[in-house]
């Protein structure tokens, strides 16, 4: 079993990533993405897709998913994309179980992009993530 598809199995809970748009209110502390939650699916591509969620909160970014193994929530970046959509970006720390490197694209309320786990002594392993905007 992969790694993701272990620690999904593992860990209960269904949170992950939330995404608005752009505002003046992240420089005041407020993050442009805060108060948004995406449900998403997750995984090695051609490999069976495990369930998440995304929150962005209070300038910080966490997953529900990954929380219990020791990854924290972190500040999140953002960039402006095509039109009205935007990217993000995040990196999660685990005393054990390493990082992992969030990119994403975020168009009205669907979001997609990619996740890369990095484990010491592991090779890199790249999970790609689909979802929509929750609230």
């Amino acid at each position: 079993m992969n790694r993701l598809g272990t620690v999904f199995s593992a860990a209960a809970g269904v949170a992950f990533l939330t995404a608005a748009g752009l505002s003046a209110g992240a420089a005041k502390g407020k993050g442009p993405l805060d108060g948004k939650t995406f449900e998403i699916k997750v995984g090695q591509e051609g490999k069976p897709q495990n369930d998440d969620k995304l929150v962005f909160a209070d300038s910080l970014f966490s997953s529900d998913k990954l929380t219990p193994l020791g990854f924290g929530k972190v500040k999140y970046t953002t960039g402006k994309a095509k039109g009205s959509d935007f990217t993000f970006s995040a990196e999660l720390h685990s005393t054990k179980e390493g990082k992992t490197s969030w990119k994403g694209t975020i168009k009205g309320d669907a979001i997609g992009g990619i996740m890369i786990w990095n484990k010491e002594g592991q090779p890199p392993v790249k999970y790609v993530f689909t979802g929509s905007l929750t609230h």
